[in-house]
């Protein structure tokens, strides 16, 4: 299976089946991106570019995400995965959540394909508006809250039973 981006001109290298680490390295297979190390590099580069001019929904989700706020979990802002970059990681809980504003409206398509690509290689997606999360923040913090409470953790073993309780967490 080959991935290329709209654009032709960045090709993913096909995902490779990875197994999830266990004690004995048991685990279902799951795919993961790689790029060239070029790409890589420059896909580094726009991540830095976009944390320096957040869009103001963006900057009123990443306070109320940062250190570790929601949940005790530690989120990512602008994080490069494959050839795409994120609005916000929780890689304890392989999570992205994406703030769609104008613009989103004009790629939607674009934006399903990179969404799809990324569930394939086992990442979990909440998708918000910008006016969502500058008109109804509360709601979008519990909405993420109850995700990560609920998701696995993205490797097979870990979860509640390795953090504890979630009345534990919250303790």
């Amino acid at each position: 299976m080959k991935h290329t981006l709209r654009d032709g001109k960045n090709t993913l290298i096909p995902p490779r089946p990875l197994r999830e680490r266990g004690r004995g390295g048991e685990g279902s297979p799951r795919e993961r991106l790689t790029t060239p190390p070029d790409l890589h590099q420059r896909m580094i580069e726009c991540a830095r570019d976009f944390r320096k001019i957040p869009t103001p929904s963006e900057a009123i989700l990443w306070q109320a995400l940062r250190n570790r706020q929601v949940g005790g979990y530690k989120f990512r802002r602008q994080q490069p995965i494959g050839a795409f970059v994120v609005d916000f990681f929780c890689a304890e809980k392989n999570l992205i959540v994406e703030v769609d504003g104008a613009i989103h409206a004009t790629q939607i398509e674009r934006d399903q394909e990179r969404q799809h690509i990324l569930e394939c290689c086992g990442y979990q997606f909440l998708r918000f508006t910008a006016t969502q999360v500058e008109q109804k923040l509360p709601t979008v913090i519990i909405t993420i809250q109850q995700t990560l409470l609920l998701s696995p953790s993205p490797l097979e073993g870990e979860g509640l039973g390795v953090r504890g309780t979630p009345e534990a967490q919250h303790a």
